[in-house]
């Protein structure tokens, strides 16, 4: 029986209080979604204080970019 994983190459990163970076951002993506904003902002704020600023506004953008596509599919 053969199983593919999909195995990242990219070393663990932690934050300021130690939450895994990409669960970080994976958090803030979901609750943009679900229009939780001042959980949304706990994780911006993780980020930007943890010293990815730059990779926060391109996420940040991102996200929008995929909200405003959902929202105009029909």
């Amino acid at each position: 029986m053969s199983t593919s994983l999909c195995i990242s190459t990219e070393p663990i990163l932690f934050t300021r209080y130690l939450y895994n970076k990409t669960e970080v951002k994976q958090s803030l993506f979901i609750s943009r979604l679900q229009r939780n904003l001042d959980e949304a902002m706990f994780w911006a704020y993780e980020l930007y204080y943890s010293g990815f600023k730059k990779e926060l506004i391109n996420l940040l953008w991102t996200i929008n970019d995929a909200i405003i596509e959902l929202t105009n599919a029909n």
